[in-house]
């Protein structure tokens, strides 16, 4: 019952690491008669372990934070445009966000930042560079259109049935 809760809770705030680790920690802690605070710090660790891990599943290119954001070489976006985008309001609403500008304005890091976050909260996240986006794409089309192929030559040309009396 106890264990129940904690899992949901741990769901509910998006602590994933923990929801995985917290019956086998548990265990761990009565077999070992650990200190509670020994028992947290691993807790902690499980958590920090899994955000590192969807971290480097993103595959981001580099590091990049939102609080490193440089405001004095990046005029042109707003302080409050950046808070709203680090609240990830775009996810919650369920829109898409298109990051468009010149070269050197800072998309990368921003993109890669809001990544980030998006990982920390426990969202499956993925970098991938616009030309990459198109050749897979391109790829997935032509994977379709090779398999529709094959199955269009593959029907019977024609289909008859013939009883006998």
């Amino acid at each position: 019952m106890m264990l129940d809760q904690v899992r949901n809770l741990s769901h509910q705030m998006r602590l994933f690491g923990i929801h995985e680790a917290c019956e086998r920690r548990a265990s761990e802690a009565l077999g070992q008669q650990l200190h509670p605070l020994e028992f947290l710090r691993l807790l902690l660790e499980d958590e920090v372990l899994s955000r590192k891990d969807r971290t480097a599943k993103a595959r981001f290119r580099f590091r990049a934070d939102l609080e490193d954001w440089d405001f004095n070489f990046h005029k042109d976006l707003p302080k409050a445009k950046i808070k709203e985008l680090s609240e990830l309001s775009f996810l919650h609403n369920r829109e898409n966000l298109l990051i468009l500008g010149k070269t050197g304005l800072g998309k990368t890091h921003l993109a890669t930042a809001l990544g980030k976050r998006l990982c920390q909260e426990g969202y499956p996240t993925q970098f991938l560079a616009v030309n990459f986006l198109f050749e897979e794409i391109h790829a997935a089309k032509a994977a379709v259109a090779i398999s529709t192929s094959c199955a269009v030559s593959l029907k019977p040309r024609c289909s008859f049935s013939m009883t006998w009396d």
